[in-house]
């Protein structure tokens, strides 16, 4: 597997809270994680670290991720909280506008993205 760390950064300054998504098509593979408030990130999949190796499309959203934890119905709100923190360009919202790609190898992978 390769492990996959690095930080993302929105008009030179780390972005402090969204997603980030890697995802290989032909390999069936789609893993989020979140960014904190560093702009880092780390990618685990399915309880372990790293990502097989490959080429993936990559983007990265406002949207936060859950901590996993399961809600009651009676929890969930009716409407989404507010966004807070900078607003990302949209092309940057979905893998196959980004033109973000990371070519995973074995061993350590660091894969810092700057998005103007």
């Amino acid at each position: 597997l390769g492990q996959i760390t690095g930080t993302v950064t929105l008009k030179g300054k780390p972005l402090t809270s969204g997603t980030i998504v890697f995802e290989n098509r032909k390999q069936g593979i789609a893993v989020r994680a979140g960014l904190d408030e560093a702009g880092q990130y780390h990618i685990r999949a399915h309880n372990r670290d790293g990502l097989p190796p490959g080429t993936y499309r990559v983007a990265v959203s406002s949207m936060l991720i859950s901590t996993g934890e399961p809600l009651l119905i009676t929890e969930r709100p009716k409407q989404p909280p507010p966004r807070t923190g900078p607003e990302i360009p949209a092309k940057y919202q979905k893998t196959t506008t980004s033109g973000l790609l990371a070519k995973i190898e074995e061993g350590e992978n660091v894969m810092n993205f700057a998005l103007e």
